[in-house]
This record gives C-alpha cells, sequence and structure tokens, in this order.
C-alpha cells in the first residue's frame, strides 16, 4: 500500500450542461506516483482496495441538485452497493462545494472518474476542483 497515488486539480471554471452528467476535468497534476492518472481517470495498476476523495466549487448559482458521481469502467456506479454519490442542494446563490469519498475494490486495468450533475436549467460553472487517491492494500 502507498505505493500508487496522485492528486490533480483546477481553478478553472468548467460549464457544466443542466440536466446530464459530465466528467469532471482537472487540469493539473500535483502528482501521480506510478502514472495512473490521465485523461481525468485513474487507472488501477493492480488489484486492490483503493480510497478516492473529490470535491467541486459550483459558481454562485441556485440549484435543486448538485451532485458528484463516481464512474467505474465508463459505467454510472453511483448510488448502488459498491458506491455513494455526494450531493447537495443550494436554494440561493452561495457558491457551495460539494465533497464526494469512497473505499473501492479495483481490478488491475479498471478505470475510476467522477462526473458532475447540476439542474440549474442553463450551463453552469463548477470550480476549484480537487481529486485524490491512493491504494490503501489488497482485499484478501
Amino acid at each position: 500500500a502507498g505505493d500508487v497515488s496522485f492528486q490533480a486539480g483546477t481553478t478553472a471554471s468548467q460549464s457544466i450542461a443542466s440536466g446530464g452528467f459530465v466528467q469532471a476535468t482537472f487540469g493539473t497534476e500535483s502528482w501521480d506516483r506510478g502514472g495512473n492518472f490521465a485523461s481525468n481517470a485513474f487507472t488501477a495498476p493492480k488489484d486492490g482496495v483503493y480510497f478516492f476523495h473529490a470535491a467541486m466549487r459550483l459558481d454562485g448559482v441556485a440549484v435543486n441538485r448538485f451532485i458528484i458521481v463516481p464512474y467505474k469502467n465508463g459505467s454510472n456506479i453511483g448510488g448502488t452497493t459498491l458506491s455513494n454519490t455526494a450531493e447537495k442542494q443550494m436554494t440561493n446563490a452561495a457558491y457551495t462545494s460539494v465533497e464526494y469519498s469512497q473505499l473501492l475494490s479495483l481490478s488491475s486495468g479498471d478505470t475510476f472518474s467522477v462526473y458532475v450533475y447540476q439542474n440549474t436549467g442553463s450551463n453552469a460553472g463548477v470550480f476549484e476542483k480537487t481529486i485524490f487517491g491512493f491504494r490503501v492494500g489488497t482485499y484478501n
């Protein structure tokens, strides 16, 4: 454990359309031990249990739903027995953040990424995004 870790983030705003899930983009890697984070997704280099954390901030608009959703191998796994989601409602135009944390069992070659959803009725900016993850150990 500890042999695989990464952190990436950005302060640039990403325009997210209302009512659809959009993959979050992260412009800068702080580090990527093992070189497993690319194109806004992590690829597990070996079987094991991994911890992931992501945080994002909505650009000062009211919204009924602002959600971070995990994707494994290109599929939404949020709200399943394997994974949760992170969600907030903002009834005023506050600059509120939503955070997501999760332990997941991954096999070598599995991918993990996060998507964001908002339903303001128009495009909204999401900024100050960060994601990090690391291998905790094996699941045996």
